[in-house]
């Protein structure tokens, strides 16, 4: 995002208002959720990206790993071809070749496998041959081990928001409005991140 247009995202934090092209101004109840790949410190060092902006972004950080050390692999794959096409089905078999694979382009690189693998083997179950066809040499295995299990923390970024509300709440005294005030977000929000519900 240009500089410039950082400028107008950060008057947006403050007042949480809008103006539509040829309305009126207005205050909005939204959730940010923002995403980047860059090394923001660094890119504020040259100048690039706004700190104050980063201050006011950076609520809540989540960390997502690579797909290559997702312990979910198996229901994102599954999930994609159904997206792709309902009438064809992963075998075990292919999802465990596929899952030991580099993904260095992450689940856009996934998706396109899929979507050939669609191509090649429609209305059928995929298996281990097909996989092993479709993707060739152009991906490498993975050399390092799989992703440890899932230790039973948050996994699903309402959980990781809602707790982070709680701890906020607590050390506010369970002030709705310190609350509200310190974590940058409405009333509304609060109550809608302690009921868990998606915005």
């Amino acid at each position: 995002m240009p500089v410039s247009l950082q400028a107008v995202l950060l008057r947006f934090l403050d007042d949480w208002t809008v103006r539509p092209v040829g309305g009126s101004k207005r205050e909005v109840d939204v959730l940010l959720v923002s995403a980047t790949n860059a090394d923001l410190d660094d890119a504020i060092a040259k100048g690039r990206f706004r700190s104050d902006l980063l201050f006011r972004l950076n609520t809540l950080e989540v960390t997502l790993l690579p797909l290559r050390e997702r312990t979910d692999f198996t229901e994102i794959a599954r999930h994609l071809m159904a997206k792709i096409d309902p009438s064809v089905e992963l075998s075990q078999a292919a999802i465990d070749r596929l899952a030991q694979l580099d993904w260095d382009g992450n689940i856009r690189e996934l998706r396109n496998v899929l979507a050939r693998l669609s191509l090649n083997e429609a209305g059928h179950v995929i298996d281990d041959a097909a996989v092993q066809s479709a993707v060739g040499p152009e991906c490498r295995e993975r050399s390092g081990p799989k992703a440890p299990a899932n230790d039973g923390g948050p996994n699903d970024l309402h959980e990781i928001q809602r707790a982070h509300v709680l701890s906020t709440y607590a050390e506010t005294g369970n002030n709705i409005s310190k609350t509200a005030r310190r974590l940058g977000i409405s009333r509304n929000t609060f109550y809608r991140a302690l009921r868990g519900k998606q915005t």
